[in-house]
């Protein structure tokens, strides 16, 4: 094999500093492994000027791909700040593969040159989603958006969403559908707040429970606005839970146009 070095600004002791590197320069047998005595630099004698062309050579291992998860993110995700300036990108997250899935996500803040503003990750409020199940997700906690007061504002140009490969994984965990009863909800000007009780009526114990409230623009479908809460005290068969969920609200937000579901999801011990 051949060495081509242009130039070497560092040189060992054993090869003065003032005596630089040429490409027509034989390297010094130290420098080289073996003895050196069968490399050479090999360049053309005129130097780099008549260098025509040259190939590039990369050591790779080759190997079958790995299986990629089929996952559905909502194209229009709705974004909005809260009345206390924290910003939510709201939407739903799908699993179209075939097994259930816990399901992490990662969204992120553009600026108009592409720079990111911010990042963000979150795990779907249920551990674990069926094969076409859809479950909505609020990102609600950022970096410098929220401690910035106008920086999404002014620099936010654009934001995507999808979910992170590493953390996503197939899952054996069977979440048991729950149900509510006395739901009632209550509005400020900072945000809605349901209460009322789960009911566990599968005919066995649950470990803990997740519910799972949010609104849909009566108009559009879309979904602008989403809180979760957990209930982790055991319930026996025929027995019910208080819960209490709060949505923050953007300002002058409008029930009257928007209808709200509730979800709820128990996991055995």
């Amino acid at each position: 094999p051949r060495t081509r070095c242009p130039e070497i600004r560092e040189a060992p002791d054993a090869y003065p500093r003032e005596d630089r590197v040429s490409p027509t320069t034989p390297l010094p047998a130290s420098w080289l492994p073996g003895d050196g005595s069968q490399h050479d630099t090999g360049g053309p004698a005129s130097g780099l000027d008549d260098l025509g062309d040259f190939e590039v050579y990369v050591d790779a291992e080759t190997s079958d791909p790995e299986e990629s998860f089929s996952i559905g993110i909502t194209d229009d995700h709705y974004d909005y700040l809260d009345s206390f300036g924290n910003l939510h990108v709201v939407g739903e997250v799908t699993n179209n593969s075939a097994q259930s899935l816990n399901i992490r996500l990662v969204a992120a803040v553009y600026d108009p040159d592409g720079n990111v503003i911010d990042a963000s990750s979150l795990d779907a409020a249920f551990s674990s989603i069926k094969p076409g199940e859809t479950v909505p997700y609020d990102f609600d906690f950022w970096g410098p958006i929220d401690y910035t007061e106008g920086l999404y504002a002014d620099k936010a140009d654009s934001l995507t969403v999808q979910w992170d490969p590493y953390w996503t994984w197939t899952t054996d965990t069977n979440l048991v559908d729950l149900t509510t009863s006395n739901d009632d909800n209550s509005f400020d000007d900072t945000q809605g707040t349901f209460t009322g009780q789960i009911v566990n009526n599968s005919g066995e114990t649950m470990g803990s429970a997740i519910i799972i409230i949010y609104f849909r623009d009566k108009q559009t479908g879309q979904i602008i606005g989403m809180g979760y809460t957990g209930v982790y005290d055991e319930l026996a068969a025929g027995t019910s839970a208080d819960y209490t969920v709060y949505i923050p609200l953007e300002d002058g937000f409008d029930v009257s146009k928007a209808e709200f579901t509730i979800l709820v999801k128990g996991q055995r011990p």
